[in-house]
């Protein structure tokens, strides 16, 4: 028994050795993880835009087309080649300018022709003329017949007749012969040059369509229920090679069917962009507007499922002068439109806030450390979105 209990104890002992040994280890590494220092956080490098106040507008999008509001369609009035042209659209005439010139040579033979019959037909007439002089003189003293008088009355009045029948077909060809020369009746800009050297001009073809006073006419044709909400003096923005022009609506016209389209037409007093009639421009018919709230791009706001409200993350310098830090800012979102969202929240006028793909705003923290990089104005346009 004694061997036993001997043996039992030093079992226990070298068990209590063991389980003291492993706690202790363990406290010592506990001590130096501890004393390990904390991983340096680095600050994100993220674009930061300003936060501005302005108009957000809603709008429907469509095709605008351009027209003049006074057009003279010029058509030749003979037929022939076109020997010479003029200017081509967009171009500026001034009246009397030249615009074509038309091949005469046919109608100038037969001028040729009926001024040879002219010369003989009144040398018909002199001669008739000569010999009724002769008769007039010899009837009374027996020589001549009346009736030989009165056969030269006639034979007169017929060649000069002829005589008269010939100049006025003359002057009808050198009018026909004139209108081969085809000037601008007005001053101007040309819409269309419907034709060039070499082609067939033919009467009542148009060559020419000349824009001749310096207003246009903005048509623009949108659903039934779009126009319904429109009103004499709605704004239009028209854009252009990235140029916009706002115009106003001066006329409705509501469709009779309700699934049919209306138009809508705006009077300006010069062609916007410089385009000729019949140009068609994008164009953005505003259906509402929001008036002096703030505004942010799309890019700037990570939204919830029913688009009604976001997460915003402003960014905030610190007054020791360390890395500027995040904060982030609950948004209720109340429009978007093509300037961006109007939001409210606790964001100012000139706040920076953080603008990146919205996978990027859900990995970001409240507190987390940020090296902002301010955008450049073509990139902030490029974020716009209708």
């Amino acid at each position: 028994m004694g061997l036993g209990s001997l043996k039992i104890g030093i079992a226990v002992l070298a068990t209590l050795a063991f389980l003291g040994g492993g706690a202790y280890l363990r406290l010592e590494r506990i001590a130096e993880r501890e004393a390990i220092p904390p991983p340096v956080q680095h600050p994100w490098a993220l674009h930061t835009v300003k936060v501005r106040q302005g108009t957000v507008t809603e709008g429907f999008p469509v095709l605008a087309t351009l027209s003049s509001s006074d057009e003279i369609s010029i058509k030749p009035q003979i037929g022939g080649v076109i020997h010479k042209i003029g200017p081509r659209e967009g171009k500026r005439v001034e009246k009397g300018m030249l615009l074509a010139l038309v091949d005469t040579v046919e109608l100038k033979t037969e001028l040729a022709a009926l001024r040879a019959s002219l010369t003989a037909a009144a040398a018909e007439e002199k001669l008739q003329r000569i010999q009724l002089k002769r008769i007039e003189k010899l009837v009374p003293l027996g020589f001549a017949t009346p009736e030989k008088r009165d056969q030269l009355i006639a034979a007169v009045e017929v060649a000069s007749g002829k005589r008269k029948q010939l100049l006025a077909q003359i002057a009808e060809v050198e009018t026909r012969i004139g209108y081969g020369v085809i000037r601008s009746p007005v001053n101007g800009q040309v819409v269309a040059r419907n034709q060039t050297i070499g082609d067939l001009a033919s009467p009542g073809k148009e060559i020419y369509r000349i824009n001749a006073a310096s207003g246009a006419k903005v048509k623009i044709v949108v659903p039934q229920e779009i126009l319904a909400g429109l009103h004499t003096g709605s704004d239009v923005v028209l854009t252009y090679a990235g140029k916009s022009k706002t115009v106003r609506l001066t006329r409705l016209y509501p469709a009779l069917d309700a699934l049919s389209m209306g138009t809508a037409e705006a009077d300006l007093e010069h062609a916007p962009f410089s385009l000729p009639s019949g140009a068609r421009v994008a164009a953005r018919v505003i259906t509402r507007s929001y008036p002096e709230v703030t505004i942010l791009p799309l890019s700037a706001v990570a939204r919830s499922a029913d688009g009604r409200r976001g997460t915003v993350f402003k960014v905030e310098n610190s007054a020791s002068g360390d890395v500027a830090r995040l904060k982030k800012i609950a948004v209720d979102i109340e429009a978007r439109g093509f300037e961006g969202l109007a939001v409210k929240g606790d964001i100012a006028r000139g706040d920076a806030v953080v603008t990146a793909h919205e996978s990027v705003l859900l990995r970001l923290q409240d507190a987390d450390p940020v090296l902002p990089v301010p955008e450049e104005p073509g990139e902030q346009a490029k974020r716009k979105e209708t």
